[in-house]
């Protein structure tokens, strides 16, 4: 059973192959042994308390009340070990839960684009609708980011503008909290697009393995730690 941590159950289409797409958090806290993922969805941008950034309100728009919400939700499915996964708001959301921060604006993010996926060395095209960006806390991994780069200004977690970062992250695994997540919008790509039949193989891995299995075959590291990231990436048909 997966659950749905809000109202819109069209973040759960892409999956519905994988298992039994639930509504609400009735279901994970009365039988969280039934549960195989918890997936939180899209929306306003987490507040800045939540990272200790400051809250400049031209930058930000928040909603407290969900983010202390879906934080007792994340504090339930830790205390019974249960994957999580999120999608934009929700990679987010995770990113903060690990000890991430967020730069609360960037530009050109709302639409199609290209993303690089380096552990089969491709280009796959998403779907956007975000102004905020992940700054992954450590020992966190990318596994997808923005090619190339888009935004033109990046204003960090205190309200100014900074350094653009190395990637502008669009999917990463965040292993001291059991999740992965993407900062892309799968449920919009059409049925049958390859990055959304990507992202339901994704995530059917996640489910199934163990975490260091995971991290092993989307990470696009070697065995020696290494990149396997080549020079001319190719793009998937």
């Amino acid at each position: 059973m997966i659950i749905i941590v809000g109202r819109d159950k069209s973040y759960g289409d892409p999956l519905k192959h994988i298992d039994k797409i639930v509504s609400g958090v009735k279901k994970l806290v009365n039988n969280p042994e039934k549960v195989s993922l918890v997936l939180f969805t899209g929306g306003a941008d987490v507040h800045p308390s939540f990272y200790h950034g400051d809250d400049p309100r031209c930058v930000c728009g928040t909603y407290i009340e969900r983010d202390e919400f879906e934080k007792k939700v994340f504090e339930f499915c830790r205390k019974h070990n249960i994957k999580m996964t999120g999608v934009c708001r929700g990679i987010q959301f995770l990113n903060v839960m690990a000890g991430g921060k967020m730069y609360q604006h960037i530009t050109h993010h709302i639409g199609v684009h290209d993303a690089y996926f380096p552990y089969d060395n491709s280009i796959r095209v998403v779907s956007s609708t975000h102004h905020q960006l992940v700054s992954l806390p450590s020992g966190s991994i990318p596994i997808a980011w923005s090619h190339p780069s888009r935004s033109d200004i990046y204003v960090g977690p205190y309200g100014k503008e900074e350094e653009p970062p190395e990637h502008e992250i669009e999917a990463a695994i965040f292993p001291n909290i059991n999740a992965m997540g993407v900062q892309y919008h799968p449920e919009m790509l059409r049925i049958g697009d390859p990055c959304r039949i990507h992202y339901a193989d994704m995530i059917s891995d996640f489910i199934k393995m163990e975490m260091k299995e995971f991290i092993t075959k989307y990470s696009g590291r070697t065995t020696h730690g290494g990149s396997r990231e080549a020079r001319y990436p190719r793009r998937e048909a």
